[in-house]
């Protein structure tokens, strides 16, 4: 996490999540689901869906 106290570079968890992009998500292999789906692109949707609800009630935390 950056904070003006202790600057630190963002490039080391830059790097790990560029992995998310070639990783398929465990869940899909488990049940031998062809072309699964990667970490990034389900994070990619679910990040979509949440900015998109509008309902108070929904906790986006």
């Amino acid at each position: 996490v950056l904070n003006n106290d202790k600057p630190t570079s963002i490039l080391p968890f830059l790097h790990i999540i560029e992995n998310l992009k070639a990783t398929p998500r465990t869940g899909w292999l488990n049940f031998n689901i062809e072309n699964p789906e990667s970490i990034a692109s389900h994070m990619y949707r679910m990040s979509i869906i949440s900015m998109l609800c509008t309902t108070p009630s929904i906790n986006r935390d």
